[in-house]
């Protein structure tokens, strides 16, 4: 079996997505499936394996031009799409999941990398539902993101599941025990304006005194 993951980021940048996809390819690769992550960024292109993966990173930029989706990315897709199994989309912007789309590929899955109301809201309605007649599954993070994607498209419920973030056991039982008064309120995510850490940081005002935000993450 042969899987694309298309990342509109990947490590060493920081964040969640650039994590998931990160363990994901490297899952696979352990259960002898042939991954290639493809990616792209403002660094120049590149090629290397590791542990199994393939990576192929992309520029997105041209001289002085700044593109939404790598030039080098479009074409690789273009060409190469055929020859996968499935090509996995993970972006925190909707221009790659429409240039996935439009390829010719055997089995498409859309992962959002931010959260469904920003694919779902203005201006990109009409772009993510094109993405999601397109794809063959759609991967929600939770319950409420599923509800929301089959109240605001209907026609995309029956292909939707729910595949919950993992956690670093090992990480977790290392960890020092934080010590604070009150009831703790944990938001967890990438420091950018993409993610809910900022409806976290705007819902406290509601809350009575006794509750305390912690905000783990990092971001760019």
């Amino acid at each position: 079996m042969k899987v694309a993951l298309v990342a509109s980021s990947f490590l060493p940048q920081p964040g969640r997505l650039e994590r998931r996809v990160d363990q994901i390819a490297r899952g696979l690769a352990r259960r002898g499936v042939e991954v290639e992550i493809l990616t792209q960024g403002c660094g120049r292109a590149g090629f290397q394996q590791h542990q199994g993966v393939i990576v192929r990173r992309f520029p997105t930029a041209v001289g002085p031009l700044r593109f939404a989706v790598a030039p080098k990315l479009r074409e690789r897709l273009r060409l190469t799409s055929e020859t996968f199994d499935v090509v996995d989309v993970h972006t925190r912007h909707i221009p790659l999941a429409v240039a996935v789309a439009r390829t010719r590929a055997r089995r498409i899955v859309f992962t959002p990398g931010a959260p469904l109301d920003v694919f779902l809201g203005w201006p990109y309605t009409r772009a993510t539902r094109a993405v999601m007649a397109a794809t063959a599954q759609i991967v929600c993070h939770s319950e409420i993101e599923r509800d929301l994607l089959r109240e605001t498209v209907p026609e995309a419920a029956s292909r939707t599941r729910i595949v919950p973030d993992a956690v670093d056991v090992a990480a977790l039982d290392a960890a020092t025990p934080f010590v604070t008064a009150g009831t703790v309120v944990l938001a967890v995510d990438r420091l950018d304006r993409l993610t809910g850490v900022r409806r976290a940081i705007a819902s406290m005002l509601s809350l009575d005194p006794e509750f305390r935000l912690v905000v783990v993450g990092d971001g760019p």
